[in-house]
């Protein structure tokens, strides 16, 4: 879908999808952050999503 918008290359969802996957990004790395907090280097957890 995303190659879909770039390709279209209208200005407004390209924009948009920008926003969107800036978002997830801020989102991913929150709770990157959150699984990581008071671990120490040697016991790093799992920060990846469930599968």
């Amino acid at each position: 879908m995303a190659r879909e918008i770039v390709g279209k290359g209208v200005p407004a969802e390209v924009a948009a999808l920008a926003s969107v996957d800036a978002i997830a990004h801020v989102l991913w790395e929150d709770q990157f952050n959150d699984a990581c907090h008071g671990h120490d280097e040697r016991n790093f957890p799992a920060c990846t999503a469930p599968c």
